[in-house]
């Protein structure tokens, strides 16, 4: 029995068609502007949250490790705090919970909208080539073991060219 092309994609990718993911460049805690196309070639887990939400601060840990555990492997974590305008609120925050990867700032939150994120905490993991591979509202038990097994089965690569 032949299957069309879209079925077969669509099995194969879940839920989803594979999508680039949106270029950004957001300010850094530091005023420093950083680009996803700075991480070409790199794994990629962007982290949308917001400090006055529990749950986003519940979850600091859990992507804390995953940075911990991928970062020598060629993986970037990205965490975008979406709607503060007081970049001063957000940096004393993040100082306080310890937090050390990279924290970007969106304030309009153009990157929510841009990855179509309808909820804090969510997780979207961007692959080698910049193709969106997954993306996670919260990080419960059954999706954190699916963020460690997406990650291990992504190696990064030399960085091509940023398109």
């Amino acid at each position: 029995m032949k299957m069309p092309l879209f079925l077969l994609l669509l099995f194969f990718t879940g839920s989803s068609l594979a999508q680039k993911a949106p270029q950004f460049t957001l300010p850094d805690l530091n005023g420093d502007s950083v680009s996803l196309c700075h991480f070409c070639g790199k794994i990629v887990v962007i982290d949308f949250w917001v400090m006055w939400c529990e749950t986003c601060r519940e979850e600091i840990p859990k992507i804390q490790q995953i940075h911990k555990k991928y970062s020598d492997k060629g993986a970037v974590v990205l965490g975008i705090h979406l709607g503060e305008k007081n970049a001063g609120k957000v940096k004393s925050f993040v100082k306080n919970a310890g937090i050390n990867y990279t924290i970007l700032l969106d304030p309009e939150e153009t990157t929510a909208d841009l990855f179509a994120i309808k909820g804090t905490p969510s997780v979207v993991i961007v692959d080698t080539a910049g193709v969106i591979v997954k993306k996670y509202r919260e990080l419960d038990k059954k999706t954190e073991k699916e963020v460690y097994r997406v990650l291990d089965s992504l190696t990064p690569t030399e960085p091509p060219a940023c398109r």
